[in-house]
């Protein structure tokens, strides 16, 4: 089951059993967000991040997800600057 977010409650109410994350264009752009943690989701197998996304994160943690098979990342996402 894939389970989009688009906001950042819907990102820290997040299941940690979650297999499929798709995360809304131009979406999670809060500069309280500068860590990006995907370690809690063991069960992860695919991440879609759509374009101009995270804009203020400069960490992201993949650590240990042993059934993680594809990571998408949309343009413009983790930048400040645009199309540079």
């Amino acid at each position: 089951m894939n389970t989009v977010v688009s906001t950042l409650i819907q990102w820290r109410a997040l299941g940690s059993g979650i297999t499929e994350l798709t995360v809304f264009y131009n979406s999670l752009n809060d500069g309280s967000l500068t860590e990006l943690d995907f370690t809690r989701f063991k069960r992860l197998k695919k991440i879609v991040i759509g374009d101009e996304c995270f804009m203020y994160v400069k960490e992201v943690k993949l650590i240990g997800l042993s059934e993680l098979e594809s990571v998408e990342i949309g343009m413009n996402s983790f930048t400040k600057y645009k199309d540079t």
